[in-house]
């Protein structure tokens, strides 16, 4: 794939342009994205809702390389999220110390929204993309 200055540029700025719109038009996601380690929260939560896969706190806390945040971190950014209802700890039914992270239906319903308008913006333009290069290829 051939990426030059103007691909950079539009990619940077759409991303840019992303982020300060979907944040205000999504609270759920705003509040994961606040810093890296709630990213990948946010993407490891929604992995294993979406396998209809059990999701534990601690397992959670692995998956987050200690380099990104601290278990400490973690665990305030978890808390936080179900303060605020966008998750539930919900005891493990065979293990009662487990507690399972669950996303709420509407963090659910503004992911899917959101991942649906970023993919279908992003496949744009990787098609969009690849008819450049193609054209550019062909001179």
């Amino acid at each position: 794939m051939l990426i030059d200055k103007k691909f950079v540029k539009e990619k940077s700025s759409y991303m840019f342009e992303e982020f300060l719109k979907n944040n205000n038009k999504y609270k759920t996601i705003s509040h994961f994205r606040r810093t890296p380690a709630g990213w990948l929260l946010m993407l490891k939560i929604m992995e294993h809702y979406s396998a209809d896969e059990h999701l534990y706190v601690e397992q959670l806390i692995k998956e987050i390389p200690f380099g990104v945040a601290s278990r400490l971190s973690v665990f305030a950014i978890i808390d936080s999220a179900v303060k605020k209802g966008f998750l539930e700890k919900k005891n493990s039914n065979r293990d009662k110390r487990k507690k399972e992270i669950i996303p709420s239906q509407s963090f659910v319903n503004e992911y899917k929204d959101w991942l649906a308008g970023f993919s279908s913006q992003l496949d744009y333009n990787k098609k969009k993309n690849t008819k450049e290069t193609k054209t550019l290829n062909t001179d």
